[in-house]
């Protein structure tokens, strides 16, 4: 008998005037409530809460950032997969310029027109067409080739919009071998996430960087082409979760 009175757990309430969870009591010790002369036949259901409300609350609560995360890893491996337009037809850009701008630079109301005027006024040239993207909402791209970005050797930058020309990601392609110099730039621009990502289907690391304005990724095995890093605005971010995305 006294075995089972240790084992049992207090019972635990929920106070129907400020919500604070605690043990079973003739008041509130937030705010003072007598529960006795609250309780009525509703608000005894709103008194007694099982403790079960409480953890499966927590357990919603952590559910978001977790599909957040799938949803990073499966637009990375996407990217892996990704076919971009043949570079043939754009043949005529010069691949000289080298691009300085840094993530904090790209956000979200920024137009496919503004950031090519703001590109062409610094001397890149750029090219636009209609062309399904990584993610589902990938309209449009505008390409530049260019010798480095941030003063690594790299190929080409691509930007994606939406149907209303919207900024919605990057794509950089680096050298094949510049992923250490590619991921400390990263982190000058962001803070790297500590959590682990997983895998790509290359057999790369995946990494995680907030940089503000948005999220970029990347692997550290890199793809025939080279190496990958997409930066996608942090609102298009959250409401991509769940979402399908271009392979």
């Amino acid at each position: 008998m006294s075995n089972q009175m240790t084992n049992t757990e207090p019972e635990l309430v929920r106070c129907p005037k400020c919500d604070a969870v605690q043990q079973l009591g003739d008041a509130c010790k937030a705010c003072g409530l007598i529960f006795s002369k609250y309780r009525t036949p509703d608000a005894a259901d709103q008194v007694r809460q099982p403790t079960a409300s409480a953890t499966e609350k927590e357990q919603t609560l952590g559910v978001r950032p977790v599909h957040i995360l799938l949803t990073l890893v499966a637009i990375l491996i996407a990217i892996l997969a990704y076919k971009l337009p043949v570079k043939e037809l754009y043949a005529d850009l010069i691949q000289t310029r080298k691009w300085s701008y840094d993530l904090s630079s790209f956000h979200k109301g920024q137009t496919q027109d503004e950031l090519a005027t703001m590109m062409n006024k610094d001397g890149f040239e750029v090219k636009c067409r209609e062309y399904p993207g990584v993610a589902k909402e990938d309209v449009f791209i505008c390409q530049v080739f260019i010798t480095k970005v941030w003063g690594i050797p790299a190929s080409e930058v691509d930007l994606f919009f939406s149907r209303d020309k919207m900024l919605n990601s990057l794509l950089f392609t680096f050298a094949a071998d510049q992923y250490p110099a590619v991921s400390q730039k990263l982190g000058q621009q962001g803070s790297k996430s500590n959590e682990d990502h997983g895998i790509d289907n290359e057999g790369g690391k995946v990494d995680v960087w907030n940089t503000g304005s948005g999220v970029a990724m990347s692997s550290s095995a890199p793809i025939p082409a080279g190496i990958r890093v997409y930066w996608v605005r942090n609102d298009l971010e959250n409401n991509n979760e769940g979402q399908s995305v271009r392979k």
